[in-house]
């Protein structure tokens, strides 16, 4: 199948009745450790919560609309990560430059607590499936978000797998969307002091700049009064 993105005009195939097997791919709790960043915030209270509202992103497979997305019936609920510090950065940051991080910004190094297995879309993944690796790679304008949630339900409701690896929309670095019956995840420890630290840490935020740069994109730091995202959280919590 035509990567989209050549003939943005083109109807997109419907989601198959019957899926193929397709590729899998697994994650053992010995493997190395993969990437999360989150604004750590009232919707987001740490970096191993799973967020139930949906559908927002690429690959939610909650069930309310994405027209009129809420917190799920049916308990779905969802965590993005990425493979590495740039894909990371790349998919949360990515659509602005400069995209402007306020201290409530925290990196979180993950590993899996039992093995699990999720849909591979990378490389020869997408076409074994009967679609593309365009399926996690491609913009809103050429791939809806409605489209690839679409997908997610279809692979969740009918197999048994964890979740779903793309390649990424800015970077085409490999990311993973876990999904609510993935084993719980934990947090790498260097003794016992938990890979989980604010972005803007000087240690970490020369490396996030470092590898960030790769991407010819730019990040800017500001207080937590400039931050809309700590605002609609506080207002959220107020309203409770």
């Amino acid at each position: 199948m035509a990567d989209p993105a050549a003939a943005e005009a083109k109807e997109l195939p419907p989601v198959p009745s019957t899926l193929p097997e397709g590729i899998r791919w697994d994650w053992l709790p010995y493997d190395r450790a993969w990437i999360r960043i989150y604004h750590h915030d009232f919707f987001t209270p740490s970096a191993l919560h799973r967020r139930t509202f949906g559908p927002l992103h690429r690959f939610d497979h909650h069930l309310p609309s994405h027209v009129e997305p809420g917190v799920c019936p049916d308990g779905r609920s969802v965590t993005y990560l990425a493979e590495n510090l740039r894909a990371a950065a790349s998919e949360v940051f990515g659509d602005l430059d400069p995209f402007r991080v306020c201290p409530n910004w925290k990196l979180a190094r993950l590993r899996t607590s039992k093995a699990l297995q999720v849909q591979d879309l990378t490389e020869a993944g997408g076409m074994a499936l009967g679609t593309g690796p365009w399926l996690g790679s491609s913009p809103p304008k050429f791939v809806k978000r409605s489209y690839s949630q679409e997908w997610a339900r279809k692979i969740y409701d009918d197999t048994s797998l964890d979740g779903i690896r793309y390649t990424g929309s800015h970077d085409e670095g490999a990311c993973v969307v876990l999904w609510d019956r993935a084993p719980e995840l934990e947090l790498v420890r260097n003794g016992t002091v938990a890979y989980d630290s604010p972005l803007q840490e000087p240690e970490i935020w020369n490396d996030v700049i470092t590898a960030y740069a790769e991407t010819s994109r730019s990040l800017d730091t500001i207080g937590v009064a400039d931050c809309q995202l700590c605002q609609e959280a506080s207002e959220a919590e107020a309203a409770i």
